[in-house]
């Protein structure tokens, strides 16, 4: 069976990272999610696609797929990643984030722009950005060439 560079570089940060914390949040313990994703009820665009690209970075990183659940549908016994207007943070200008630990949780968001597409340039995505910052901050996440599904790693 051959590997390439990129399957062996997660296989290595798989076995690297068997568990992930931020603050008092464990996200990750043994290779097994131990958190959940949380967005609003009416999630728009950009929050569904932070919360995809976060459940993609984090399985690629560590192995390990968070669910996505709407608010109301939480698991009591799950961590939380609050994303997008979920996350209750003060109001954020556009094209900014933040991400923060608090009450027990890990709240990612930033200003966005509701009529955000994939496919529209020039809409804030605050959350989204928010969402790389994370993983450039807690994995040392790097995105510097493309990777075998066109994106970055």
């Amino acid at each position: 069976m051959k590997f390439n560079i990129s399957q062996i570089a997660v296989i290595l940060a798989a076995l690297a990272c068997p568990w992930l914390a931020v603050g008092d949040v464990v996200l990750v313990k043994d290779g097994k999610a131990c958190a959940e994703i949380v967005l609003p009820k009416d999630a728009w665009d950009v929050e569904k696609y932070a919360a995809e690209e976060f459940v993609h970075f984090l399985k690629k990183s560590t192995g390990a797929e968070l669910p996505v659940v709407r608010m109301g549908d939480e698991k009591q016994s799950a961590a939380k990643v609050f994303i997008g207007r979920a996350a209750a943070l003060d109001s954020l200008p556009q094209w900014k984030g933040r991400v923060v630990s608090k009450d027990g949780a890990l709240r990612i968001a930033g200003g966005d722009d509701k009529s955000f597409s994939r496919k529209s340039n020039g809409r804030a995505c605050g959350t989204l950005y928010a969402v790389y910052e994370f993983f450039d901050r807690e994995l040392s996440l790097r995105f510097l060439w493309p990777d075998d599904e066109g994106g970055g790693t």
